[in-house]
């Protein structure tokens, strides 16, 4: 469960990882909403109870991320409470393998210079039950590029709701004033998804979320199904 007693045990950790602003040389797209939707999910998580790292633009490096996770894990011990990891910036896949575009990714080699999502889900193992959101199906610049669009896949292992499916783009709404994923994730964490349950779990914000976002974006004209995999269910 997201929230509930059984979470009150120790006190639960997110690390919050936001990059509206790329460096200008950098292959990958900004986002008008991507460091306010960290702020407005991190305020959320801390209303809940859970003790947040926020990192935003330039403090979200690749080190300064992982560090963060690392500590998160720590933090929850042996046994303890899951860990949740929201990223909103840019995502791709290089050689095969999904990477999380850090603040400091190099276009010279942005797959060694970015987050690895495999290494990252491995990092996360130790906090059974852990959580990951990730908002980063953004374009990327269509000019020769060693880097492909992020293609979400099932993960045998992990809870992760990606917000867009394989060749479908994260959108920003001006008329939400945040991403249409972010904005379907707060709306379910303050009590949409909970369908009148004490306790909130991934699979009820995994499915309000989807479904409140597919549907909002079909009424404008345009197609986003966030997908999710969870380690039940991924068999």
């Amino acid at each position: 469960d997201l929230a509930g007693p059984d979470l009150a045990v120790a006190r639960p950790t997110a690390v919050i990882a936001a990059i509206g602003r790329y460096p200008a040389a950098s292959l990958f797209s900004s986002s008008s909403f991507a460091a306010a939707d960290g702020v407005r999910v991190a305020s959320s998580l801390e209303s809940a109870g859970y003790r947040v790292t926020l990192l935003i633009d330039d403090a979200a490096t690749s080190a300064g991320i992982s560090a963060a996770v690392a500590d998160a894990v720590r933090r929850a011990g042996p046994g303890g409470s899951p860990v949740i990891f929201f990223f909103t910036g840019c995502g791709f896949d290089a050689a095969g393998k999904r990477h999380l575009a850090a603040f400091d990714s190099r276009e010279a080699d942005p797959a060694a210079s970015s987050l690895s999502f495999d290494r990252l889900l491995d990092s996360l193992r130790p906090a059974k039950g852990s959580v990951v959101w990730i908002d980063a199906a953004r374009p990327i610049p269509a000019q020769p590029s060693p880097v492909r669009p992020l293609s979400p896949a099932p993960d045998a292992g992990a809870k992760v709701l990606w917000s867009a499916g394989p060749g479908s783009v994260s959108h920003d709404s001006p008329e939400l004033g945040s991403s249409v994923f972010v904005h379907f994730v707060l709306e379910g964490l303050e009590g949409e998804a909970a369908a009148g349950k004490r306790d909130l779990s991934f699979r009820d914000l995994a499915s309000y979320v989807t479904t409140a976002t597919r549907n909002w974006a079909a009424a404008h004209q345009y197609v986003q199904t966030p997908i999710e995999s969870d380690r039940e269910t991924a068999d």
